[in-house]
C-alpha cells in the first residue's frame, strides 16, 4: 500500500454502540475481500480494514459520484444516463452472480464513481461502484440493521426500514429497489421520498422524469423504462422486478438508443409497433405476456404477440360499428375497410392477412418477422395509417 493513493472510510462512533452495526461491517468488510478475490471490473474492493475505530480502506478512484456528477452538471444527456444506468446494473449483476451471491444493498449516488465524467457533450462513462459496508452474501449470519433515519431514506427498500414478517432483506429485489430509485434521481433529478411508491401519482412521476428531454428514434423507450423502474420500485417485495431482469431491460434500451438499426428483440418491436399508432393514445403492454394493444372510444382495437421463438409478430385488428354507419349499408362498408386493410398490410409486408366482417364489425389477423420490420418501414407506419382512416 506504500505509495498508493487510497481513500479511507470511518464508520461514525455509533457503530460501537450496536452489535447490528458493528456485525454489518464485518460483514461488509467480507464480501469486499471476496469482491477483490472476484476481479470483477467496476466493483471497488477493499485493501484494509480496521475495527477500531472501524475503518475500511479502497483504492482511491479518480473521478466524481453520480450525486456530485449531477451538482456539477445537470444537463447530462437521456444516452449519458441510460449508459450509465446499464453499466451500473452490469456491474452489480455480476456481484449477485458469484457463489457467494453478494448484494450491495446500498445502491444510491453517492455510492456510483464516474471515473471519465466530462464537463461537455456526451461520453461513455467508466462506472464504478463502491461501498459495500452494508452488503449481504452467503453464509451470513450477523443481524440486519433497521435504519430508521437517514438523509438518503427513499433509497432504502421497506425490508431495510422496518422489520416485516413476510419479507426479508437478502434478495436481489433490495438491490432493485435502490436502483431502481437512482435510476429515479439520475432522470428527474430530484432525490426520492421516504416510501414514495405508495404515493398514488407514483407511476405518472417516474413516466414524467425518464421522459424529459428524450429525442431518439425508438418512440416506446421512455415508457418501457418507466414501466421497469415502477416494478423496481414497488413497495411489495413479492410484486418488484428481479435484479437480472432489470439489468435486461436497460441493456436493450441502451441498444435501442446507441444502435437503433440493430434492434432484434420481439417484445421491444411489439412494443414500438403500439407506440408508433398514435402519439395522443396510451397503449398497454404486458411483459410477461409479451403483448399489448390500444384502444379507441370508437370502436377499434389494435394487438400485437410478441413470438420470442421464432422472431415474428402476429397482429390483430378489431373494429366494431359504434352506430355510426347505416345500418342497411353497412356489411357493404365493413367489407370495404377489410378489403382495404388487407390490401394495404399486404403492401408493406405483413404476411398471412385474413379478415372476416360478422356482427357489425370486422377482425383482421397478419404477421411478420422481426428481421423484415425496420424503424423506417412501410410495415411499421402503415398500422397507424390503417388505425387513422378507422377513426375517420
Amino acid at each position: 500500500m506504500q505509495g498508493e493513493l487510497v481513500a479511507i472510510k470511518i464508520m461514525n462512533e455509533s457503530a460501537f454502540r450496536s452489535d447490528e452495526m458493528l456485525g454489518g461491517f464485518r460483514r461488509g468488510v467480507r464480501s469486499m475481500r471476496m469482491v477483490g478475490d472476484s476481479q470483477i471490473d467496476g466493483l471497488v474492493p477493499l485493501i484494509e480494514a480496521y475495527e477500531l475505530p472501524p475503518t475500511i480502506v479502497m483504492p482511491f478512484v479518480e473521478g466524481v459520484s453520480l450525486q456530485e456528477a449531477f451538482e456539477r452538471r445537470s444537463d447530462l444527456s437521456w444516452e449519458t444516463k441510460i449508459r450509465i444506468s446499464s453499466r451500473v446494473a452490469e456491474i452489480v449483476s455480476r456481484a449477485h452472480a458469484l457463489p457467494s451471491t453478494i448484494l450491495h444493498r446500498d445502491l444510491k449516488p453517492s455510492n456510483i464513481m464516474i471515473e471519465n465524467f466530462e464537463y461537455q457533450g456526451d461520453f461513455d462513462p467508466v462506472v464504478k461502484v463502491l461501498d459495500f459496508d452494508m452488503s449481504w452474501h452467503k453464509g451470513s449470519k450477523e443481524k440486519d440493521v433497521i435504519f430508521e433515519s437517514r438523509d438518503d431514506f427513499g433509497f432504502l427498500s421497506p425490508e431495510q426500514t422496518g422489520a416485516s414478517p413476510r419479507y426479508h432483506a437478502q434478495t436481489t429485489k433490495v438491490d432493485s429497489y435502490g436502483f431502481g430509485m437512482t435510476i429515479y434521481f439520475m432522470f428527474g433529478g430530484v432525490a426520492p421520498l421516504a416510501n414514495e411508491p405508495l404515493n398514488p401519482t407514483w407511476a405518472r412521476s417516474v413516466r414524467r422524469a425518464v421522459s424529459r428531454d428524450y429525442r431518439y428514434d425508438w418512440i416506446s423507450a421512455p415508457t418501457k423504462l418507466a414501466r421497469i423502474v415502477v416494478k423496481a420500485t414497488s413497495f411489495d417485495q413479492a410484486e418488484r422486478v428481479d435484479f437480472f431482469r432489470l439489468r435486461n431491460q436497460l441493456n436493450l434500451i441502451e441498444k435501442s438508443i446507441v444502435d437503433p438499426l440493430n434492434v432484434s428483440d420481439s417484445d421491444f418491436w411489439g412494443e414500438e409497433l403500439l407506440a408508433r399508432i398514435g402519439a395522443s393514445v396510451d397503449y398497454v403492454w404486458d411483459d410477461e405476456g409479451s403483448c399489448g394493444h390500444v384502444s379507441s372510444p370508437s370502436g377499434i382495437t389494435v394487438s400485437v404477440i410478441s413470438n420470442f421463438r421464432d422472431q415474428s409478430i402476429d397482429l390483430k385488428i378489431e373494429y366494431s360499428d359504434s352506430g355510426a354507419m347505416e345500418r342497411s349499408g353497412r356489411a357493404t362498408i365493413l367489407r370495404q375497410r377489410l378489403d382495404m386493410a388487407l390490401r394495404e398490410l399486404k403492401d408493406a409486408g405483413w404476411q398471412k392477412g385474413v379478415g372476416n366482417v360478422l356482427m357489425g364489425g370486422l377482425v383482421i389477423n397478419a404477421t411478420i418477422s422481426v428481421g423484415d420490420l425496420s424503424l423506417s418501414s412501410p410495415s411499421v407506419s402503415t398500422l397507424s395509417k390503417l388505425y387513422r382512416k378507422f377513426l375517420a
